[in-house]
């Protein structure tokens, strides 16, 4: 589709959900950049391995809240696919239902693109390309682990990756 079609899908999407779509993922994120800007600081000063400390604290909220918010967002736009229009607090209950799931796909994501980036790092990209969609697939087909990776793979076939 052209850009400006899916620049009106989108929204037209946030129109008819601004808060579980826009106001709820802000919300969530908002004490999580304070968050990690509070760990960060001074961070030019310390130690190595304070500093290795410091990002892996940051991954670990990302992997908390980041995944909160993308399952908020992707079961309210499923919702929406299905003709329905969910409250706010039907895409936080759908939000919590498929979080545990995505986390796990994000964690085998994660440690796949690991090992393809020590293995110099353009398999590292190319792996992190190919499971893009991964969370996609966990809420939409309701795949999980590696079945939703080699899905998300298969919906880049053909396209270079």
């Amino acid at each position: 589709r052209r850009f400006a079609l899916l620049h009106q899908d989108v929204l037209r999407l946030i129109s008819l959900a601004p808060i579980a779509l826009f106001l709820l993922p802000c919300a969530a994120w908002m004490p999580l950049v304070l968050l990690t800007a509070w760990l960060s600081q001074g961070s030019a000063s310390k130690s190595w391995s304070a500093t290795m400390d410091s990002f892996v604290q940051k991954r670990v909220l990302d992997l908390l809240f980041g995944t909160f918010c993308a399952a908020v967002q992707l079961f309210t736009v499923r919702e929406l696919a299905m003709g329905r229009r969910p409250s706010p607090g039907d895409a936080l209950r759908g939000g919590v239902q498929w979080w545990g799931r995505i986390i796990v796909v994000q964690l085998w994501s994660w440690l796949r693109v690991c090992i393809g980036a020590i293995f110099f790092i353009i398999p590292g990209i190319i792996l992190g390309i190919r499971y893009l969609l991964a969370n996609h697939v966990v809420v939409f087909e309701g795949l999980i682990g590696n079945s939703a990776l080699k899905r998300s793979g298969c919906y880049w076939c053909g396209a270079g990756w």
